[in-house]
This record gives structure tokens, sequence and C-alpha cells, in this order.
């Protein structure tokens, strides 16, 4: 089996180009008697696709399971059932196939895990969901990015992120598992080689069971904005195909939306990617609702007065959960970012879209999503700060525990995963904004105060973003008065205002 492996990694390589020495961590796994690696290397066999074929992969960083190591593989299907369960992973050299024993699952007190009782059952590689496990499993051991002195998070092909930090003469490597409960794995060897870095692992690096909102249900200054996310509509526990989050107690981020025009359907919210939630404090939070954001006493009069009253004008409990859940979204960036080393300052962009209206040939009304809100995002590896839309400065918490927490959230169907997504949590001390009337009924227009003078985006203010604004308002003509931020005068803060008001345009 190993011979016939090479040859045709060896075929492989002089397809593409590549020679011995290019593909140096592909050998020293491979070739170089690495006998205790077995069910890593079937499993990129077993695959549909083979992971050897990414180029990006045999150069940069792989993450090698032992075989001891993928005997404790704790199934993420089973995160939040209440019925953990324990996969050994196998290869039969006789039949040359992989299979798993299945046991119970315990946490022990220093937050490993542990089988318990006798075999539940044993599944082999034609079992529905099994490649599903191992491409989990492959997924989140190839990082497509080289080894960096002093940068500490990765993100692996399959959209989770892995802490790699140096220690004494090897690597502690954390993916989100590890890092909730503090418990990295100690590399047993590794190898720098020329086209890259491959760790050896004696335990496997496991995806969190924490969700987003068991996530912020563990700290006690998210408890505020959990609310709300919660009363928002956001978190479900079944969409409209039938699938179920893996934590069925707390649910994952939902969305709703119609289809054919007349039936509601739910969906989830994050897709098999990575994003970043920004949490503002419970202090912050008050904030948000001394600017107008409905609060739970709010959505308590709302649903009574819904209860007792029909079409009287007070907005309706419907139309509060609305305007909580473009708060929420605001909040949710696509692209996880870390304060680390490595990370691309910018603009970013959220998950909560501009609105505006349409009218038919009969002048019927309709409000429609536009472009997505922004916000602009400066990261180092000591601090996290964000512009949002209206111009306002938020500075990531930098207490720890508070900021580059990771959770996960996977959704669920015919025994396997479906969709598994990442969120990078953060702690802010301010809420962020996306416009003046967010808080009202009414979120259409844009009325977005600067992110920055950069308006075209060149990374400098120059007479080039004066003409750009010009442009935008020759279009729109949505400037009827001089005295445009209405002060009583017409100055040169009118100037700035326009400039201001056009830049995330």
């Amino acid at each position: 089996m190993k011979k016939l492996f090479f040859t045709i990694m060896c075929l492989f390589q002089t397809l593409i180009g590549f020679s011995q020495s290019d593909n140096e961590i592909f050998y020293d796994i491979a070739a170089n008697h690495r006998t205790d690696c077995n069910v890593y290397l079937n499993s990129a066999w077993n695959l549909d696709y083979n992971v050897f074929q990414y180029a990006d992969f045999i150069r940069q960083i792989a993450l090698v399971p032992s075989d001891a190591a993928l005997r404790k593989f704790v199934d993420p299907v089973t995160y939040g059932s209440g019925e953990l369960e324990l996969w050994e992973l196998n290869y039969d050299s006789a039949s040359r196939s992989l299979y798993a024993d299945v046991y119970a699952c315990q946490q022990n007190s220093d937050g490993t895990y542990s089988r318990t009782g006798d075999v539940k059952r044993q599944v082999n590689q034609r079992a529905a969901g099994f490649n599903s496990r191992l491409e989990h499993i492959m997924q989140n051991c190839i990082i497509l990015e080289p080894y960096v002195e002093g940068k500490r998070f990765y993100k692996t092909l399959g959209n989770n992120y892995v802490c790699i930090d140096k220690a004494g003469g090897g690597y502690n490597v954390s993916a989100s598992m590890q890092s909730n409960l503090d418990m990295p794995v100690a590399s047993s060897s590794d190898n720098t080689l020329g086209n890259g870095l491959a760790i050896y692992l004696d335990s496997p690096p496991l995806t969190g069971m924490n969700n987003v909102a068991r996530t912020l249900a563990q700290h006690e200054e998210f408890s505020e904005f959990l609310y709300i996310m919660n009363m928002s509509g956001l978190l479900g526990t079944s969409t409209s195909d039938r699938l179920s989050p893996a934590d069925r107690e707390y649910g994952n981020l939902v969305f709703s939306k119609k289809t054919e025009g007349i039936q509601w359907k739910v969906f989830p919210l994050l897709q098999s990617f990575h994003y970043t939630l920004y949490v503002p404090t419970n202090d912050a939070m008050q904030e948000a609702y001394r600017a107008g954001l409905p609060s739970k006493e709010d959505l308590l009069v709302a649903e009574q007065y819904d209860s007792e009253h029909e079409n009287e004008g007070a907005p309706t409990a419907d139309q509060l959960r609305a305007v909580m859940k473009d708060f929420v979204l605001y909040h949710l960036q696509e692209q996880s970012l870390f304060l680390d080393k490595g990370f691309k300052s910018g603009y970013y962009t959220s998950l909560v879209s501009k609105y505006f209206k349409e009218y038919d040939d009969s002048y019927e009304e309709t409000t429609l999503p536009g472009s997505p809100y922004r916000m602009r995002i400066y990261v180092d590896n000591k601090s996290l700060t964000i512009t949002d839309a209206r111009g306002n400065k938020i500075h990531v918490v930098t207490q720890p525990g508070l900021y580059n927490i990771m959770a996960n959230e996977y959704w669920i169907g015919s025994d396997m995963i479906k969709h598994e997504s990442f969120v990078a949590v953060h702690a802010i001390d301010k809420p962020l904004r996306f416009s003046s009337r967010q808080f009202t009924d009414d979120r259409t227009g844009d009325d977005e105060v600067v992110m920055e003078s950069d308006v075209n985006e060149d990374e400098k203010v120059d007479i080039s973003d004066i003409v750009a604004v010009i442009n935008t308002m020759a279009r729109t003509s949505s400037l009827n008065k001089a005295d445009v931020n209405g002060d009583g005068t017409v100055d040169i803060s009118d100037i700035v205002t326009v400039i201001n008001s056009m830049a995330s345009k």
C-alpha cells in the first residue's frame, strides 16, 4: 500500500513539476519511516480528494496527529447533545481500510476526554458520515501559509484557526477546544524543512464545543449582548432543510427569509467560513440603550401593547426585534481577525445590509437590502481598533479571557457535518453604530458618517478624495442646502461633513 501510495504521489509530483526537494514535508511524513501515522496518511488516500494535491500544504505547515492521537477523536457531531462519543480511528493493514470503534465519552477533571464502557458500535469507511469525520480532521491539520516567527494564529484549510506557540525545543498547538480549556498539545517532534514545517502530535487538535451563544453565556460581561441576540430571533435549534445545531441547548445563529414570496424559511446564518464577533461589554451595552437600542423592558412593553392594541402607531415587538437583529449583525464581521502579527488592517464587511426603497409601475413601495455596511480595522499583535460607519472609534478590551476567544458552529444532518464555521470573539468597550436611524423603524437611506477621509480607499487623503466626493454628490443630489451639518452657519465644517458623509459610499 505504501509503495503504491508513494509511486502515485511521485507521478503526481512529476505532472505538476515538483521534485523531491520541493516536496520535503510529504517525504518526511510518508517516506521517512513515519510508521506511527498510518491513519493520517490513509485518511488522505480515503478522501474523495487527495489532500496532498494541495501544493501549498506540501510547502507550508502540516499538523500530523499520530495513530495514538487519532484514537482520541471526540466526535463534533455529538457536541452539545449530552451524549458525547469518542472515535478510536484505526487502520487495518490486512484489508487496507480504515475503521473506528465508537465509545461513549466523558470529560475528566483535568479537561481531557476519555472513553467509557464497551464499544457501542464499529463503523468503517463505507458508513454514512465516516468520510465527513475524516475530512474534518484532515482539513483542520492543513495550514496554507508558512510558519512565521512570533505569529500565533493560523487558518486551516477547514477555515478554523489554530494557535501555534514555540515552547522550548518544540511547539504548543491549540485548536479551539484546547484554547478554550487552556490545554495546548505539545509536539512530540517536528521538522523544519526547505518547504515548510511538520509538527507531530500525540493528541488530536480538536475544534471546540462552544458555539457563539455558549461562548457568550460563559462570560458574564457578555450577558446583555447575548440577551439581545436571543430576543432578536437570531438563535435557532433547527432549519427549514432539517439541519440541527450540534449544540441543541443554546442553538446556532440563524436567519429567516421568504421563499417564493409567501413562506418564511430558516437557514444557517454562518456558512462554512470564518468570522469575527465584536461583543460590547455590559457597560458598553448601556451606552447602546441610551442611544435608543430597545431593551428587554422595551420589548416586554411592546409585546403587551401588541396584545391589547392593533395598528395604533407604536412600534411593534417585531419591529423592535428587527432593530435588535441589525444591531447584532453589525457586530459580526466576515473574516476572522486576531490580535496577532500578520493580520491585515483595512475595510471589512459586516453582516447587516443597507436598505433602500424601490417602487414598481403602480408605485407600490418595497424595502430591499443593498450592499453591506462596513467598518475599518486597525490590528496588530497588541491592539485592535474599529472605526464604525458613524466615525466612532471602538477598542477591543485586552483583559485576559475577553479577546482572541475561539468559537465554532456546526450544523448536522444525516449524521454528518453539513456546515462548519469559525468565529473569533472579542470584547469591545463601546457599541458599534452604522446609522443615525438604525434604532428607528425607518432604516432606509444612507446617512453614514466618516470611517476615514480616504474616500477612494487608496490609503492616503488627498485631492482625489475630494473629487470622488463631488462626483458622488453630483450623482446623488443629496446636498440640498449649504448648511449641511445644520449648525446654523455655513463654514469649513460643512465641507468636512460632506466629505465624511460620503466616505463609506
